[in-house]
């Protein structure tokens, strides 16, 4: 439209969490139960994050999904000045590498299971080709380049509307619902370098700022949809195969290139 359990790195001073040092273990009641549930991810950046071989600070390659505790944990911020740090910028560039895996218009650290208050968002050409005209009047949807909010904080616009239109999240794939959202906000974070600013957003960018800070607070869409709104999008393709359909979790890898358009249409 995403370190509690896998944390924590440093000490939180302030209610603000510090990810640049791994000194605090996880309870080893928690990793066994996160052993349970998750595969360790396999990669540089786990090696990266614990150095020590620590398995306090796990990350996730894909975007785990609703059930998973880490979505409904309210994400502590970041001190600013350790915004720029190394960790940091390889979690924002693996957000970044998701946000492509997935074709997602926003994504977040929870969705990587990193409970810490970092988001991305965009809306690329492409993204934009594959609706319709009317679609991107309707949804007020404009080219958004690739952004990141550290410890976001919005705040509606005075007199805007609340519209209502249907979304979907990586964290709940496959699955949409309409949802009421305020036109215009104005949006209040870090970025990358930990500089201050300010942001006057509407429409379609408007929604994903609202989806992504909502997971921050450990919020889904769901929590906010239009009762008896909720489908499945592939509800049409499963009476079609007489209920084989299969639904993979890993991003777009292996997507039919025909029916990629299609995808995107539906996933919001």
């Amino acid at each position: 439209m995403d370190f509690q359990d896998r944390r924590k790195s440093g000490t939180a001073t302030n209610n603000s969490v510090r990810i640049v040092m791994i000194t605090t273990p996880t309870p080893i009641c928690n990793l066994v139960q996160r052993r349970l549930l998750h595969r360790a991810p396999r990669s540089w950046l786990r090696r990266l994050l614990s150095p020590s071989g620590n398995e306090s600070f796990l990350m996730h390659q894909h975007v785990v999904q609703i059930g998973d505790p880490v979505l409904r944990q309210v994400a502590p911020p970041l001190r600013p000045e350790d915004v720029s740090a190394p960790m940091v910028r390889a979690v924002v560039d693996e957000l970044k590498k998701n946000l492509d895996r997935y074709d997602a218009f926003g994504l977040c650290a929870p969705q990587l299971g990193l409970s810490a208050r970092i988001a991305v968002i965009r809306c690329t050409e492409k993204q934009l080709s594959m609706r319709t005209e009317d679609e991107r009047r309707r949804l007020g949807m404009e080219p958004v380049d690739f952004t990141v909010l550290v410890n976001p904080h919005v705040r509606p616009i005075e007199s805007s509307p609340i519209v209502t239109h249907r979304e979907g999240c990586c964290s709940v794939h496959g699955f949409s619902a309409l949802v009421p959202r305020h036109r215009e906000v104005e949006v209040m974070a870090l970025d990358e370098t930990g500089r201050e600013f300010q942001w006057k957003v509407k429409g379609w960018t408007a929604r994903l700022v609202q989806h992504e800070v909502d997971h921050l607070d450990g919020k889904l869409f769901t929590d906010r949809m239009v009762n008896d709104t909720l489908q499945l999008n592939y509800w049409r393709e499963v009476n079609r195969r007489g209920g084989d359909f299969r639904l993979g979790f890993g991003g777009m890898k292996g997507i039919s290139h025909r029916l990629y358009p299609y995808f995107l249409r539906i996933r919001d």
